[in-house]
């Protein structure tokens, strides 16, 4: 009994800990980066019938933003339409990327 005891206490301190720490921390800018100037943008060749083409992509990485272009993506389903990224200016903290989402038609 003793040692389900000790088990049952390390589980709720680990479940406490994981609770308190956010999954995806939020990386938060002064000024925007820029998006990096290119003189010819070249686009893939589409993969699929059904391929949208995603334009700027944000990822946070390292304490930054890497820019990550444009890329083709499927819908995951029919209906579905693609919700840009943005950059969402928070009031005390800066700038942080929202990125984007597939969204139903209906709600866009």
């Amino acid at each position: 009994m003793n040692t389900l005891k000790k088990i049952g206490i390390v589980a709720a301190f680990a479940c406490m800990c994981g609770a308190a720490m956010p999954a995806d921390a939020q990386i938060y800018v002064k000024i925007r980066p820029p998006r990096p100037h290119v003189t010819v943008k070249v686009r893939p060749v589409r993969p699929n019938p059904t391929a949208v083409w995603i334009e700027d992509d944000w990822r946070p990485g390292n304490g930054r933003y890497d820019y990550n272009g444009g890329r083709w993506e499927t819908p995951p389903r029919r209906g579905m339409t693609w919700r840009p990224g943005q950059w969402k200016n928070t009031p005390r903290r800066g700038y942080v990327w929202v990125p984007g989402k597939w969204v139903s038609k209906r709600y866009y």
